[in-house]
C-alpha cells in the first residue's frame, strides 16, 4: 500500500522543470486537466525527468510501445549515463472507466523486448516471464509482471517490471527497464521518493 500512495501522488505530475545547478524540479499538479497545485521536488543528478508535455522520443524508443501499453504517456526517469535504464508511466484518460485489469492469459504480451533492444543495440533479445503476481496489493487491483531479458540463451542481460492498477476507475501502468536487479531497486526508490517529496 505504501507504494501505492506514494505513486498515486506522482501520476497527477504532468509537466516539469528541473534547475540544473540545485537538482530541484518544479511539478505542477493536475487533476481532470486543471493544475491542483505547482509544487517542488528533487531527482538525483544521474537521471533526467520527462513529463507530459515532453517529447518522449528520447525515453520511449520502439514505435511498438506506444501500441502494447493501453493509455498515453504520463511521465518517466532516464538514467543519462546509461540509458537503458528507464522508468515511465502510461494512465488512461480520466474519462473512461476501467472496472476491472487487462487479461493475463498471455502476460508475454506486455513484454517490452524491443524496447530494451533499441536502448542496448541487441538483437534477437528472448522475452522470459519470471514473476506473475495477480494480487499484488491487497485492497487495490494490481498485476505484477516481471520478465528476464536473455542473449543467447544463456545470458540475462535485462529486466522489466511492470506494475498494472486501477487508480479512480483508470487504468496505469508503470514500467521499469534496467540492466540488473540492483538498477531496478535503486531507480524505484527514486521513482517513488520523487513523489513523496513533492512539498
Amino acid at each position: 500500500m505504501r507504494i501505492f500512495i506514494k505513486l498515486f501522488l506522482i501520476l497527477l505530475i504532468s509537466s516539469c522543470t528541473k534547475n540544473k545547478k540545485t537538482n530541484e524540479i518544479e511539478v505542477a499538479v493536475t487533476f481532470n486537466d486543471t493544475i491542483y497545485k505547482t509544487s517542488k521536488t528533487y531527482l538525483d543528478s544521474k537521471y533526467k525527468i520527462f513529463g507530459q508535455s515532453a517529447i518522449t522520443k528520447e525515453l520511449i524508443l520502439s514505435e511498438n510501445t506506444n501500441q502494447k501499453i493501453i493509455g498515453k504517456f504520463g511521465f518517466g526517469i532516464l538514467e543519462i549515463e546509461r540509458p537503458q535504464n528507464r522508468a515511465f508511466v502510461f494512465i488512461t484518460d480520466h474519462k473512461m472507466k476501467y472496472d476491472s485489469l487487462p487479461d493475463l492469459s498471455n502476460p508475454t504480451n506486455f513484454s517490452l523486448v524491443n524496447e530494451f533492444e533499441k536502448s542496448t543495440s541487441e538483437k534477437n533479445l528472448k522475452s522470459v516471464l519470471i514473476e506473475k503476481d495477480e494480487d499484488f496489493f491487497t485492497n487495490v487491483k494490481t498485476y505484477k509482471m516481471a520478465f528476464a531479458f536473455i542473449k543467447n540463451q544463456k545470458d540475462t542481460i535485462g529486466f522489466q517490471n511492470t506494475y498494472q492498477l486501477i487508480i479512480n476507475n483508470r487504468l496505469c501502468s508503470i514500467i521499469y527497464l534496467n540492466e540488473t536487479r540492483a538498477n531496478f531497486n535503486e531507480m524505484e526508490k527514486e521513482f517513488e521518493g520523487l513523489a513523496e517529496r513533492v512539498k
